[in-house]
């Protein structure tokens, strides 16, 4: 379970670049947080959850990273030093800060969740109705797809409250194929590795969430691994 204290930063930066081929900036800038960023963040008790880059709905030279911070007052220490580095490296810069409504992320994330293939997908709901949104999510769907082999992150919402309140969720596929057929869930047949009763609940669930958001967006990202522990 995700302490009530912690903080979750979601990092979003577009990267200078000469032309659709220019990776030179995208190797600075992944050697910046290897080398850098990740290092200071540890050494004060922070995290790097996943680093993402765009492929389908996003550029290539647009990069999530998702930052856990044990409190508040953690990550605002953090600022300065994570602020300085690698800004020339930056067409533009966005950061927000999250909250976690289940009990993931995992910490640590097993290998065995590592995927290649992640959703950036962001639900827009009444703010009554985000309670309900995490509950069928973790309970109902989750459990179908994790056993379609897609392996779920998190699902985060904005720390300010409103009437419209986005939820984000982000899940890691094996292949764009693999997303592709967890999509259109109620016309595929049920896979034989998942139990009838999994997947009619799971089905049931993904139906009532759809209720419930009033839009939602996705982009497809690449994961990038830091490590391999």
């Amino acid at each position: 379970m995700v302490n009530k204290s912690t903080i979750f930063e979601e990092r979003r930066v577009r990267l200078k670049q000469s032309s659709q081929v220019d990776i030179s900036g995208i190797n600075k800038y992944l050697s910046l947080i290897r080398e850098e960023l990740k290092p200071e963040i540890e050494v004060n008790n922070g995290k790097i959850i996943c680093v993402l880059q765009g492929i389908v709905g996003s550029p290539s030279n647009e990069f999530v990273q998702i930052n856990r911070f044990p409190d508040l007052y953690t990550y605002q220490q953090m600022q300065n030093i994570l602020n300085n580095k690698g800004a020339s490296l930056l067409q533009s810069k966005e950061t927000r800060l999250f909250k976690s409504i289940t009990s993931r992320p995992k910490d640590p994330l097993p290998i065995e969740d590592h995927r290649p293939i992640y959703s950036d997908r962001r639900f827009f709901l009444r703010n009554y109705d985000v309670e309900k949104c995490a509950d069928l999510s973790e309970n109902l769907i989750w459990p179908l797809y994790e056993a379609w082999g897609v392996r779920v992150l998190g699902l985060f919402t904005t720390l300010l409250t409103n009437d419209i309140q986005e939820v984000i969720m982000f899940a890691g596929y094996n292949s764009i194929a693999q997303w592709e057929e967890t999509r259109n869930i109620g016309f595929a047949a049920r896979p034989k590795k998942i139990s009838q009763m999994i997947w009619n609940e799971g089905k049931k669930a993904v139906i009532k969430r759809a209720e419930l958001t009033l839009r939602s967006t996705v982009s497809l990202m690449k994961a990038i691994y830091l490590t391999k522990n």
